[in-house]
């Protein structure tokens, strides 16, 4: 076996040879050269211009993006502009803050509210909620026309937003971004936070009773304190939450529930409830 390999590798050398040895070799040699030189250039030249293609269509892509990311900011910042001028006029003009939440002064502050929340991102929602905290426009107490009473902010963008002591009951907000939101000491009875983002949200003294928190997202939340008689908190995930001194009865759901080993403070009782004891 091995000396029939050398015999066929010192045939294929000694026909090589011969043919480097024919006159006629060469003359091929430089008709296949000729013939193959505008070939490899016009490959070139071919993969070349597709590159260049590429990069330019890439660049345009590019400028497109970044001038329909000027033309939103744009929008969004005019949309905050008109609205807060809108709601100086309803608060002045009209004495928003006298009006009772059925009355059409505050329904029209409402309407005005929930559209510009729906078309702001969490940047500009933060500054709209500071204003509606601060000219008392959404609290819990009899002076409040409360505009956020069972307001449909379902995918509302509202992370790191100010909601201290605001009235939210019978809200949707399924699936909205609240990380990082202050919802301490709001009202939140009967709401719908399911598949809320919650994660890092101040709930501290929040009423929560009777909420869907279905999937909710609880990551290092402070829901301390907080009124969970009654909530649905069915495949809610509690890694790192602080549950403190929270009240929950016989029918709040806790089927499912993610990371309670591993959240803070659970009260005794729950664990036992729960067999975590």
């Amino acid at each position: 076996m091995f000396f029939s390999v050398i015999e066929s590798i010192a045939a294929a050398v000694n026909w090589l040879w011969h043919l480097i040895d024919d006159p006629t070799f060469y003359q091929w040699l430089r008709v296949l050269t000729s013939l193959g030189t505008p070939c490899v250039l016009l490959y070139i030249a071919q993969n070349v211009t597709k590159k260049l293609e590429e990069q330019k269509r890439d660049r345009e892509e590019r400028l497109e993006q970044e001038n329909t990311r000027k033309q939103e900011e744009t929008q969004r910042q005019e949309t905050l502009r008109n609205y807060l001028q809108q709601m100086t006029v309803l608060l002045v003009d009209k004495e928003l803050l006298s009006k009772s939440h059925d009355e059409p002064t505050a329904q029209a502050a409402r309407a005005l509210t929930l559209t510009a929340i729906r078309e702001l991102d969490s940047k500009r929602n933060q500054q709209l909620t500071i204003f509606l905290i601060e000219a008392g426009l959404v609290q819990h107490h009899f002076a409040s026309p409360e505009l956020l009473r069972s307001a449909n902010l379902s995918g509302a963008q509202l992370g790191s937003a100010n909601f201290f002591l605001t009235q939210l009951s019978g809200s949707d907000l399924s699936g909205s971004d609240l990380s990082g939101s202050d919802l301490s000491g709001s009202d939140l009875s009967g709401a719908d936070l399911s598949g809320a983002d919650l994660s890092s949200a101040n709930l501290n003294l929040a009423q929560l009773y009777g909420a869907n928190l279905v999937d909710a997202d609880f990551c290092c939340a402070n829901p301390s304190a907080a009124n969970l008689n009654s909530a649905d908190l069915h495949c809610a995930d509690l890694y790192g939450a602080t549950l403190e001194n929270i009240q929950w009865n016989e029918y709040t759901n806790w089927e499912n529930v993610k990371n309670l080993d591993k959240a803070h403070e659970v009260p005794k009782a729950l664990k036992q409830q729960l067999g975590l004891d």
